[in-house]
């Protein structure tokens, strides 16, 4: 029914749903016609989630082109999960970089050696080689990307705890393909598909190689020495790039200290910025400013002077209740909690057979009414209750009415109160049921609870930090009512209030989160690395990029929403991938080459790992951009996000970390724990005196 009225209803205005018809104007003479519905946004949003999706093919095409061996497909299930394949794709891309490299690597050392030729034996040694020289580099990568997406599980919030299950799947998974498929992958490419100008993937025929590979030139800087760390990079524009122009300006000292106090500078700033981030003042956006559902929604919100009852936020006060139980069968589904809420509890106190407690019902309804309200939110009537008839279903009150004042104890009143739920329905117009029947809870023949509902003055839909002073108001009232209750029992249940109380656990669980990651990052650095100067070194790092994402959040006017809460942990992710390599193959180039010079390191780092790291930043930036084109604006803002992570991170690790490691970094055995921990070990057992190891 629902989709031949919007077929009937576009057509008649000449649209189909196919031309976008909730971004089209509406004009009937010279009225502009503006319409939403709860159902129609519903309806819009699963359509545009569709249609949003098929952009994720734009990322994998853009992986695909740039990294033509490796081809990755992701599946999704929720909304919020279609995110996750935008990311994975970028980090999948990443980690082939990693072993792509380390295959160059070995071929390229395999050239200089002519005792190696490319047989089956060599072929072998080469992807023992190559896996040997990435696995580890990724698995670290992997552990840490794991771990801050796991760190959302703890989150009370289902959609955001399934995220991190999901994100954490994904991540893992990757990592077995690499380790398993990519390998054959390149061995099949070595061994059946060589050519010297394009791989056979469109159909074309290529001229086959005639030599098994080309001898590596001496490096121009260091003509002396074959062995000097090659390049070994896929992209050869980047990595002629990197060596003319960016290594070079790099690896002087003095850029160095520029470079690292302009960055620390800026980050302290956006440190500041990040906190003065508070909680939003307006809704979560799911569309355009120029999309029908928010046009409507603006209009009917700020373009009268007052709402429809409908707009604003109904209260409920109820007595006899003590809780739910969720342990009883069938039991609730954390999966699918709409399903089965559980039973309610009753309060085994409730008796409202008396004259006191009537009265007190009685005075509830009325103070209520006349509750006066400040906040800006109560504003222009200065009530926490919308004043007028019909604004509050006061139960009590019309019993009264119907009894003509006469008042009822013990089991009379209960058989006159039965009677009067029969008989009779609300006078109120604006709020509440159109019959007493869940107003006044007789159950099996007992009464066991009763609500009392009022129209506030808040509107619907409000801001959290608009509506929290509300609440607290609200709750500070009630608090002072509970003693004199019958059964001593009171619950506010306004609809608003379940929002931000999500809003307030997804902050919750990103400061959770934060607490989980960085000890973690630091353990998993710790070990990947084996020396703490340069595990510390890294996680400074990552919290700088966390923080500058965080200043930008609020130099771009966002407030710390969910949409922020969320990619704060996803930050950390994304960030740690970049100083991993980079740290980690600074301290390689003493265990490959016995380099213990810190600028023989720098360069050794950034020459093996520096193209690979910008090439992983340039697909993971590809597959944030493609996510702009979405009209759905949390994807889009996350989209932002990812970009502003990728862009901090690149130059955090590749100006920041490797500029503090050329200025400070270790020496020799410098900050390695293994010999530390030996040493201690030593001393302590007294077995021998060692030399001093410095940290």
């Amino acid at each position: 029914f629902f989709d031949q009225f919007l077929e009937d209803f576009y057509g008649h205005f000449g649209y189909s749903a196919t031309d976008s018809p909730m971004t089209k104007e509406y004009v009937i003479g010279k009225v502009k016609l503006y319409f939403a519905s709860r159902i129609l946004a519903n309806e819009e949003l699963n359509n545009l989630v569709n249609t949003d999706l098929t952009l994720a093919l734009g990322s994998i095409i853009f992986t695909f082109l740039y990294r033509l061996p490796h081809r990755l497909q992701h599946y999704f299930f929720r909304q919020l999960h279609i995110l996750l394949v935008f990311v994975i794709l970028g980090i999948g891309a990443d980690n082939v970089f990693v072993f792509s490299d380390a295959w160059k690597e070995h071929a390229a050392v395999s050239a200089r050696d002519p005792n190696k030729k490319n047989d089956e034996k060599n072929l072998a040694d080469r992807i023992a080689f190559a896996w040997h020289h990435s696995m580890s580099a990724v698995f670290n990568t992997t552990l840490t990307t794991a771990v801050a997406f796991g760190a959302s599980i703890t989150s009370p919030i289902m959609p955001i705890m399934t995220l991190g299950y999901y994100g954490a799947l994904l991540v893992i998974c990757n990592y077995a393909l690499l380790v398993s498929f990519t390998p054959c992958v390149f061995a099949v490419h070595e061994t059946y598909n060589k050519w010297t100008t394009c791989p056979n993937v469109f159909g074309f025929c290529c001229k086959r190689k005639t030599t098994e590979t080309s001898p590596v030139e001496p490096d121009a800087e260091n003509p002396t020495s074959k062995d000097s760390s090659p390049s070994v990079n896929d992209d050869e524009h980047t990595s002629k790039i990197l060596r003319k122009y960016i290594l070079p300006t790099l690896s002087k000292k003095p850029v160095a200290v520029i470079g690292v106090l302009i960055l620390v500078a800026w980050g302290v700033t956006n440190f500041f910025f990040a906190a003065q981030l508070s909680s939003p003042k307006e809704t979560l956006k799911m569309f355009g400013d120029d999309h029908m559902v928010t046009l409507a929604t603006n209009l009917a919100s700020d373009g009268y002077a007052a709402g429809a009852g409908s707009d604003y936020a109904t209260m409920k006060l109820s007595f006899g209740l003590s809780g739910i139980n969720r342990d009883v069968e069938p039991y609730v589904d954390s999966w699918k909690p709409h399903e089965f809420y559980g039973v309610p509890v009753y309060d085994s106190s409730f008796d409202l057979t008396t004259a006191d407690a009537q009265t007190f019902l009685r005075n509830i309804c009325d103070e209520l009414a006349e509750k006066k309200c400040t906040e800006e939110a109560c504003q222009p009537y200065g009530t926490l209750v919308m004043p007028g008839d019909g604004t509050m279903s006061c139960f009590i009150n019309d019993f009264y009415t119907w009894t003509g004042g006469v008042v009822y104890e013990g089991d009379e009143f209960l058989q006159k109160l039965e009677e009067f739920r029969a008989e009779t329905t609300p006078s109120a117009t604006e709020v509440g049921e159109s019959t007493w029947k869940k107003s006044i809870g007789f159950v099996g023949g007992k009464l066991h609870f009763v609500i009392i509902e009022a129209q506030l003055t808040l509107k619907a839909g409000e801001a959290d930090s608009i509506k929290e002073p509300v609440k607290d108001l609200l709750d500070a009232w009630v608090d002072a009512k509970v003693a004199a209750a019958p059964g001593g029992i009171i619950h506010t249940v306004p609809d608003e209030w379940s929002f931000l109380i999500t809003t307030k656990s997804v902050l919750t669980g990103m400061f959770t989160g934060f607490a989980i990651c960085f000890p973690v990052v630091f353990v998993v650095l710790l070990c990947a690395t084996g020396n703490i100067r340069v595990s510390f070194m890294a996680v400074i790092a990552i919290i700088f990029v966390v923080g500058n994402v965080l200043g930008y959040c609020w130099m771009a006017g966002w407030s710390l929403g969910i949409t922020e809460s969320i990619a704060a942990i996803i930050v950390i992710g994304l960030a740690v991938d970049y100083v991993i390599h980079l740290g980690h193959m600074y301290l390689e180039a003493g265990v490959r080459e016995n380099i213990s010079e810190r600028d023989l390191r720098w360069k050794y780092s950034m020459r093996m790992m520096g193209g690979t790291v910008v090439a992983g930043a340039i697909t993971t930036l590809g597959a944030g951009l493609v996510m702009q084109f979405c009209q759905i604006q949390f994807f889009k803002q996350m989209s932002t996000l990812i970009i502003m992570t990728i862009v901090y991170s690149i130059i955090y690790a590749m100006i920041a970390f490797m500029g503090t490691l050329l200025l400070i970094g270790p020496e020799g055995d410098q900050g390695d724990i293994g010999k530390f921990m030996m040493a201690l070990y030593r001393r302590i057992r007294g077995q021998a005196k060692v030399r001093t190891v410095q940290c």
